[in-house]
């Protein structure tokens, strides 16, 4: 009786252990499957859905720059940034990376030491995240560092144009504003100038026969044909006057061929 007794224990203890085993299995099946459930093919990529980049310090020759990002949708952490920029005095596009650390919304990233008298153009093309899955930029995406002097850009017919060193002065009620043309490639630069009349604050004026643009080089466009110098007229919007001057302006000139631009120099 006693043997009888001692085996069926032995079987209890036995089932006991047989069941502890396939409940244990059982449950690394179950983690296992949880697991794999939760992993994602679809790679995380860096949200830019909300981002821009600008100007952070002055344009220094000889010395780097900072440009911010800000962005409401990019996660916080490091990111690697591929980026391309173009001096203002040649047409030599450099390509670069940078390391970006966001944190509250923001972060910075140095350029490489600026050497171009009136400024540069920077392009952002790609942010990384950390476990290399990168996503194109294509807005908000573009900086210009300029000389402190100002700058304005402008498109007439088919092609753009730059102007630096911009300035502004102000005499009695009459308001000018001019710069440099600098010229890409072979050939010497010229000048644009507003003049604007009656100037009292910032708003909306029109002009006749009031912009000037040098010796008409600044005027080529599509192929050999010349703008007029003189403009017939034009409307110049001045939206902000401190602690710069800022605004746009529309210009039609006397062969019926329209340009557009903006503007910023130091307020006069």
């Amino acid at each position: 009786m006693r043997d009888q007794v001692s085996n069926n224990s032995l079987k209890i203890e036995h089932m006991k252990k047989h069941m502890q085993y396939l409940f244990l299995s059982a449950s690394i099946v179950i983690a296992s499957f949880a697991g794999c459930k939760k992993k994602s093919n679809t790679p995380i990529k860096p949200d830019v859905s909300n981002f821009s980049a600008t100007a952070l310090s002055p344009y220094t020759i000889g010395t780097t720059g900072s440009i911010l990002i800000t962005s409401t949708s990019l996660a916080a952490g490091d990111y690697t940034l591929k980026y391309h920029y173009t001096p203002f005095d040649t047409n030599n596009t450099i390509y670069q990376a940078a390391t970006l650390v966001m944190s509250n919304h923001t972060g910075s990233f140095q350029t490489p030491i600026l050497t171009d008298a009136t400024g540069t153009d920077f392009t952002i093309d790609t942010i990384i995240n950390s476990i290399g899955n990168g996503v194109a930029l294509t807005t908000n995406n573009l900086v210009a560092l300029v000389d402190s002097t100002g700058l304005m850009t402008a498109t007439i017919g088919s092609s753009s144009f730059r102007v630096v060193s911009v300035a502004a002065e102000i005499n009695g009620n009459n308001l000018s504003i001019g710069g440099q043309y600098y010229l890409f490639g072979p050939g010497s630069g010229t000048q644009i100038f507003f003049a604007i009349q009656n100037y009292v604050a910032a708003g909306t004026y029109s002009f006749t026969n009031d912009f000037w643009g040098g010796d008409g080089a600044l005027f080529t466009y599509s192929g050999s044909h010349m703008v007029i110098d003189t403009a017939r007229y034009g409307t110049i919007i001045i939206t902000a006057t401190s602690p710069q001057l800022s605004g746009s302006f529309s210009v039609t000139c006397l062969d019926s061929t329209k340009m557009a631009g903006t503007f910023i120099c130091a307020a006069p």
